[in-house]
This record gives structure tokens, sequence and C-alpha cells, in this order.
């Protein structure tokens, strides 16, 4: 099976073989962008928080880097899941990838109140991008044929 193509719900055309339909360009592109993401930020994480130092004016801070490290390396996790979900034809990998950007649009909003403009824009870039795609029509339509044929 193609990287674009998923099995269908249920019992379909003549012989009652599992149907298989067209995963939508956008929905593709969304999926492997945020296998990506998340392999990026995953791996990321741990370059990051393996060698992490105190900056300038944050000493006083109390942080425990293990778990934060972790639910960071966990939230970059669920992107990749989510997308690996979708290319599985699975409706709940779009709905989590919702979640997962709409939790970055609030991320991108913090960031910016801290200061740092740039990583604001790639979050809010990212985020709407995302977004745009996850509810763009056709990817809409693939959500419902595919919630509808599980009933």
């Amino acid at each position: 099976m193609s990287g674009n193509e998923v099995t269908g719900g249920g019992a379909g055309g003549a012989g009652g073989g599992a149907s298989r339909r067209v995963l939508p360009k956008k929905l593709n592109l969304l999926a492997w962008s945020s296998i990506a993401i998340g392999v990026i930020g995953i791996i990321a994480t741990v370059i990051i928080y393996s060698g992490y130092n105190p900056v300038e004016g944050d000493e006083g801070v109390v942080m425990n880097i293990a778990v934060t490290g972790v639910m960071v390396g966990l939230y970059f996790f669920a992107f990749a899941l989510f997308g690996w979900m979708i290319l599985k034809g699975k409706t709940w990998g779009l709905s989590g990838l919702v979640l997962t950007h709409v939790i970055l649009l609030i991320i991108m909003f913090t960031v910016s109140s801290s200061g740092q403009w740039w990583l604001a824009i790639i979050f809010g870039v990212v985020a709407g991008g995302s977004l745009y795609l996850a509810l763009s029509k056709e990817s809409m339509e693939w959500y419902k044929t595919r919630f509808e044929a599980r009933r």
C-alpha cells in the first residue's frame, strides 16, 4: 500500500473486501510534516535538555530538568503518533493533531509574551499552516466519511 492510501473501514465493493480510499493530499502533507516535527522535536529535546544550563538571570528558577524534558519529548511524540495514525486511516489521529496544534498556538502566545518573537513566529506558522491543512474541506470530508464508515 502506498503512503497515501488507507484501508477502508468496512465491507465495500463486490466480494466484501476492504475498500481503499485515497488520503487527501493535504492530510498526507499534514501527516508527514507532523511526523517530521515529532522526530526533530524529540531529537532536539534530548540534545537541549541533556546539556541544559540555566541562562543568566534564571539561576533562581527551580525546574526538574528530567521531568520537563520527558514532558516536552512526549509532546513531540504526540505529533509523530497522530501523524502516523492519519496515514493508517484513523480519525483520532486528525483529532489529536488539531488538539496538539491548538496547544502550540497557546504556547506561541506564551513565548511571544516572553519576547522570543522569532520562536513565536515559527510556532504560529507551523500551527496555522497545520490547522489549515487539518480543517480544509478535503480533510473534513475524509474525516466524515471515515467516521461514518465505523457506524
